[in-house]
């Protein structure tokens, strides 16, 4: 879950909160407990488990992308050195 309240921008501050820094689970885990997604299990696995698979990679990326949004410029420059070192 993610907030955007424009009036935080006025105040210099970020306007886009994220209330989960960390996924909880994994997709696979959602939509076995969900059973409109256990028909395509049930009738074609394989299938089932490649679009799994993907759905995964880009809620993973989704989530990486709101985690730097959310994050202060100080934040955010700091995790870039840290990932990609310091430009001399």
């Amino acid at each position: 879950l993610y907030r955007y309240d424009p009036r935080r921008a006025e105040k210099g501050e970020n306007p886009f909160q994220l209330d989960f820094k960390k996924l909880k689970g994994s997709v696979v885990d959602f939509l076995e407990g969900e059973n409109r997604f256990s028909v395509l299990d049930r009738q074609n696995p394989e299938v089932a488990k490649q679009l799994h698979a993907e759905l995964q990679v880009e809620v993973e990326k989704r989530h990486a992308e709101h985690v730097r949004m959310a994050m202060s410029d100080k934040q955010l420059w700091k995790e870039l050195n840290k990932t990609y070192g310091k430009k001399k």
